[in-house]
């Protein structure tokens, strides 16, 4: 679909003729598949499908007994676990040491939230600069 060039495709849900998407991504592989959750297969379609995965915690401590089930999957399917990128909230509890624990799991992103800033969101957003991002 993000090739630039005209899609076909014919299915049950989609009848597409002389489709063409743009923007195209920039990554010419494509666009990062991310997919979220922790019920159900998600792990083995994270081991099959996915580049990366949102898990929808907010400590590393909670964050822990999900990863166990993602390496599973990983070695079920032959798949780099180090090669699926984590991505998490952070609920501003915690500061810095809270962020490092995440990347001591291997997080590789962390979403901030405006709204778990305290205060005034451009007041919680420089804190956050000078108080955790500058440190890191």
């Amino acid at each position: 679909v993000w090739s630039g060039e005209v899609v076909e495709h014919q299915s049950d849900f989609i009848n597409w003729s002389g489709f063409k998407s743009y923007p195209v991504p920039v990554q010419k592989s494509g666009i990062p598949i991310i997919m979220g959750g922790t019920k159900g297969k998600i792990y083995e379609r994270l081991a099959k499908h996915a580049d990366g995965w949102f898990a929808p915690t907010v400590t590393a401590e909670s964050l822990v007994p999900l990863l166990e089930p993602l390496k599973a999957s990983c070695a079920k399917f032959d798949r780099d676990y180090d090669s699926i990128e984590i991505t998490t909230l952070w609920n501003n509890q915690g500061g810095l040491d809270a962020i490092k624990a995440f990347a001591d799991l291997g997080v590789s992103r962390v979403i901030v939230p405006v709204f778990a800033l305290d205060g005034d969101p451009v007041t919680g957003l420089t804190r956050l600069g000078e108080e955790i991002i500058a440190k890191l």
